[in-house]
């Protein structure tokens, strides 16, 4: 609701609250506060310091204003929280400075699409091999590093042959690691 303050306007509007207010007990006004189109994410990522666990990270989106708060089911108020790696139903609300909330489930069912492993692509004698993480339903923690056992450091390594290869993935927000390695063949070529 837009209020234009103009000397005529402004009695105008003054009166007919007065009048609404005196015919009843209360008033309620609502205004539409059009930035309350906040919507709320949660992420599942995978907790390198303990493989028992899921972090789960709540994101916030779309016009809000600053600051804002987290409020998860479990009752704890921060932006991420640590949860067995187990089936359920977790739900995050988040609150902006005005009062505008979004809010957001995730339910966990089945654990088996929750992985991290290589995957190789071109794995054809005398193609350039490549080797990624498949973060599977997993959401990579932000900022993760590489280090692969070629020596390489970024999230994509080439190869040339078939082998056992390894990469260290760090995640930079709690400085844990773990390493995940794969026995690697490549295809040979038909003669």
């Amino acid at each position: 609701m837009e209020i234009f303050i103009c000397n005529r306007m402004r009695k105008m509007l003054i009166r007919s609250i007065i009048v609404v207010a005196l015919s009843a007990f209360y008033v309620s006004l609502a205004i539409s506060q059009t930035h309350c189109k906040m919507d709320g994410l949660i992420f599942v990522l995978p907790d390198f310091c303990n493989t028992n666990n899921f972090i789960l990270h709540a994101q916030h989106s779309g016009p809000h204003v600053d600051p804002v708060t987290f409020y998860w089911s479990t009752a704890e108020t921060t932006e991420n929280i640590t949860v067995p790696a187990a089936v359920g139903t977790y739900s995050v609300t988040v609150t902006d400075n005005v009062g505008c909330t979004a809010t957001d489930d995730v339910i966990i069912s089945d654990l088996s699409p929750f992985f991290y492993i290589i995957e190789g692509y071109n794995l054809c004698e005398g193609q350039q091999g490549q080797l990624i993480i498949n973060w599977g339903y997993f959401e990579p923690p932000t900022g993760v590093t590489y280090q692969w056992s070629t020596g390489d450091n970024t999230p994509i390594t080439n190869i040339s042959g078939s082998g056992t290869y390894s990469v260290t993935l760090t995640d930079p927000n709690s400085g844990c690691s773990v390493v995940v390695s794969d026995n690697i063949s490549v295809i040979p070529s038909r003669a």
